[in-house]
């Protein structure tokens, strides 16, 4: 597919965390946005934030994903799609709250697009690493190639009583293959092609309005308690991590697959690198004293990290350019404090907030 420089881009979920972001990068490159909500009330905060856009931003209501049909109109006449929209949470008692409308809604947006999306020329699924690694006591590096078959295992095996993550995990890889299995069943007869993409870890400033830590998604509950709260015991911290991207960069991701051709038909891992709590507490650190206290002996050349991801191909194709973690925490700090979660004191605030504030 030629490069898509232009034009109207559906974004699904747009009012979660990282449509949010995905939303702004697309309207700063001088995209027009349809996004869909579960409720009106939901995207009241997306059109004041972007409300210099005018009507470039139009939202959409989409109130359950799994619902034949939900995304018929959705998809007429735009260019480009970018599927996020989906389950982030499970209750232990039933996998398939989470399994099933994941699977389903981006079926349901697929088939929608084969019917109605005339004018589409590229379809983007953000997928997950939770659909790529296996978990393991031993180190190993993961590429575009490997897949998550044994949370599909797990959860088979353990049914109800699975896991909120086995679930998660699986309903990542069910959601992925059946996306590939439709296209490779219609490809032929295209005319748009599909990209997906697999994002580890997501951190950074959040773009919800919130009130209070419960209401922040799971990634920034995580590093707030990292960064922000004593530990008595640092040691875990320093043992325990993964890999990661700033949501800001992520965002980018999506816009640069649109202008990217060779982009077209292709899996891309997108990940900054790995990371330990502990390391992100240090990074915090540097930019206000008026947090805990770190373990001044941590040296990352002793971790023995269990995931690597190989991301040669995204590197070569996607040329992504990855925020440090330095500035990713510096801004997690000031997005905390704004939103009177943390009451430090930063330095350096100046230029946090010209990196955390979308225009």
């Amino acid at each position: 597919m030629p490069a898509i420089t232009s034009g109207k881009v559906l974004v699904t979920g747009a009012n979660g965390y990282i449509a949010s972001w995905v939303v702004g990068s697309l309207l700063q490159q001088g995209y027009s946005v349809r996004g869909t909500v579960r409720a009106e009330e939901k995207g009241q905060y997306l059109k004041e934030i972007y409300k210099s856009y005018g009507n470039k931003l139009e939202l959409v209501v989409v109130d359950d994903l799994t619902k034949e049909g939900i995304f018929d109109d959705a998809v007429k006449g735009v260019d480009a799609i970018a599927h996020l929209a989906s389950p982030v949470r499970v209750t232990r008692t039933d996998p398939d709250e989470i399994v099933v409308p994941a699977v389903q809604g981006t079926a349901n947006i697929f088939t929608s697009a084969l019917t109605y999306g005339s004018s589409l020329k590229r379809f983007i699924l953000t997928s997950s690493c939770a659909a790529v690694f296996t978990i393991s006591d031993k180190p190993r590096t993961f590429s575009e190639e490997d897949w998550n078959d044994a949370a599909i295992e797990q959860l088979h095996e353990q049914g109800k009583n699975a896991e909120e993550v086995v679930a998660y995990m699986a309903s990542k890889v069910f959601a992925e293959r059946a996306t590939w299995a439709l296209y490779e069943a219609n490809k032929d007869t295209l005319p748009w092609d599909l990209v997906v993409l697999t994002p580890p870890f997501v951190v950074g400033p959040t773009l919800q309005p919130v009130s209070s830590l419960e209401e922040l998604g799971y990634s920034s509950v995580a590093l707030f308690n990292a960064i922000c709260v004593p530990s008595q015991d640092r040691i875990p911290l320093t043992r325990i991590g993964q890999c990661w991207i700033d949501v800001r960069d992520y965002a980018n991701a999506n816009v640069t697959v649109l202008e990217t051709p060779e982009a077209g038909g292709e899996r891309f891992i997108v990940s900054a690198g790995t990371f330990t709590w502990e390391e992100w507490a240090i990074e915090a650190r540097k930019f206000s004293k008026d947090l805990p206290a770190v373990d001044e002996a941590y040296n990352p050349a002793e971790v023995r990290h269990l995931i690597k991801y190989n991301t040669t191909k995204a590197d070569r194709i996607l040329g992504i350019k990855y925020r440090s973690m330095g500035e990713s925490a510096r801004d997690l700090l000031l997005d905390f404090k704004k939103k009177g979660l943390w009451d430090g004191t930063l330095v350096d605030v100046r230029k946090s907030q010209a990196s955390t504030n979308p225009k």
